[in-house]
């Protein structure tokens, strides 16, 4: 028996709406792809200036092992080096007044990638700085309520979230970025850690007027008290 021209054009947008909700899945497919190699990139952007400035530091301290000076060896003898002793669980607390802000804003001013990577560098060791992401980004990409789950990754000393020790297992948080997207803002969970002035598309000029604050608990971070971003 014939269809009549109504049970085919129900079925005709039946498969459209098939089609279209296939096409929305692939889209989201390929958006979480585009970001994750936008990640890779930055990353191995990273890699690269991390290597030149090894050298750069190996060929350093060569030259400084030449240099003679008075000292309590006797007569002219190569410098001792001098060493940084760091904390290893709690840093100054005056860290977080005008210094603190005056440093982390300065890492985030920098544009040049050699000078951005040394500031990064220098921030990392003073503060004894560790680093976490939010590991269910793909979960919230999807659907942004999803609460965030944010762990640790201190092996590759890379993440979205740097956490500074103030005593026991209280930290300060700040965010590692570049340029504040909406990748960053809802998937990757700093629009739950930070107020800000987000609206859309992409920030380049980052500014930290609050620290957030988050307790440790072996891999896992918890949010204690949102942070305050200003992005133009």
């Amino acid at each position: 028996m014939q269809k009549t021209l109504e049970e085919r054009v129900k079925i005709l947008e039946e498969n459209l709406y098939k089609c279209l909700k296939i096409n929305q899945v692939l889209l989201a497919r390929v958006e979480t792809l585009e970001k994750n190699l936008e990640q890779l990139e930055r990353e191995r952007n990273d890699e690269i200036i991390e290597r030149k400035m090894e050298k750069e530091l190996t060929h350093t301290k060569f030259k400084n092992f030449s240099v003679t000076t008075e000292n309590d060896y006797g007569g002219n003898s190569p410098a001792p080096p001098k060493i940084q002793h760091l904390a290893t669980n709690t840093v100054n607390v005056e860290y977080f007044g005008e210094d603190f802000l005056k440093d982390y804003n300065v890492v985030l001013s920098k544009t040049d990638g050699y000078e951005k990577q040394s500031a990064r560098k220098n921030f990392i060791a003073k503060y004894n700085v560790r680093f976490f992401n939010c590991v269910n980004f793909n979960e919230r990409m999807n659907n942004p309520n999803v609460e965030p789950v944010f762990e640790e990754n201190s092996a590759a000393q890379r993440g979205d979230y740097w956490a500074i020790p103030i005593s026991g297992n209280t930290f300060k948080v700040v965010p590692n970025v570049n340029s504040y997207t909406e990748n960053y803002h809802v998937a990757r969970a700093m629009g739950a850690v930070f107020d800000s002035n987000y609206i859309n598309g992409s920030y380049s000029n980052i500014q930290l007027e609050r620290a957030a604050e988050f307790t440790n608990s072996g891999q896992n971070w918890i949010l204690t008290k949102k942070g305050k971003l200003i992005l133009r």
